[in-house]
């Protein structure tokens, strides 16, 4: 019965280490998931933004953006991160909210507004755009090769942090220390692994000790009996024989005479 309770014991310390041991290895799964993405996109983007210098950077067509000022509000709020993927300037319809490089900026400003009406001139295609928050119409139509693309959605206030990576600060807050967590992570990590290695096999090493102590009892237990056995037979051999014979004596000669 005991050993059953020591095994049903070691079984559920078993278990509680093997718990203990998964969480750190899925925080470290968790934070790769997240980095390793992040980090390739990233590359892949400024790569696009080297080799295509005129075009605003993407990946596999999608390209994001920061939203600086309200005249999309309230569809898009500046500090937003919005994501327009590019399409044809045939495929654009009325209504849609477009991104595209401000036609009276030398700069290279890219504007996202909505489309308020389509215009075919010579063979091209021209949009004329007005912000939701706006008065007016955009003073000049966007012709169809200034088009970057169309959007698609939008993420809140993730454009904030991102400028702010832009920085320096930025840059040892939201890469240096995720990069630093996960390699204390990984050290942290190993140093527990190894320790819990070690710990096990103290106890290996402990439990083998116990049974060869454990052993050694046995066989001087064995040995004791052995020699108390070898004893007693030595003593019956030792013992006089006893018989229930009555020893005579010889008969007295009777003088006659």
């Amino acid at each position: 019965m005991e050993e059953k309770i020591q095994a049903a014991e070691q079984q559920a310390e078993v278990k509680k280490k093997s718990a203990k041991e998964k969480v750190p290895t899925i925080i470290g799964i968790v934070l790769c998931a997240i980095l390793i993405p992040m980090l390739i996109i990233n590359v892949i983007m400024i790569i696009n933004s080297f080799a295509k210098k005129d075009e605003v950077p993407g990946f596999f067509g999608f390209k994001p953006m920061i939203v600086l000022t309200e005249s999309m509000h309230p569809t898009i709020k500046g500090g937003d991160l919005i994501v327009c993927k590019k399409v044809e300037a045939d495929e654009i319809k009325e209504g849609d909210i477009i991104s595209f490089f401000d036609p009276m900026s030398t700069k290279g400003t890219v504007v996202t507004h909505r489309v308020k009406k389509i215009i075919h001139e010579d063979g091209k295609i021209y949009f004329k755009t007005r912000g939701d928050n706006n008065a007016g119409d955009d003073y000049k139509p966007v012709p169809e090769e200034n088009l970057v693309g169309r959007y698609c959605f939008r993420i809140p206030w993730i454009g904030r942090v991102l400028m702010f990576m832009q920085t320096t600060a930025g840059l040892i807050t939201c890469i240096g220390v995720p990069l630093a967590l996960l390699i204390g992570f990984e050290i942290f990590r190993r140093r527990k692994y190894e320790k819990g290695n070690q710990e096990d096999l103290d106890q290996m090493r402990a439990e083998l000790e116990a049974l060869r102590a454990e052993k050694e009892r046995q066989e001087a237990a064995e040995a004791v009996a052995a020699e108390q056995v070898s004893t007693e037979d030595q003593l019956q051999t030792d013992e006089p024989i006893q018989t229930d014979e009555i020893p005579t004596t010889p008969p007295e000669d009777k003088d006659e005479g």
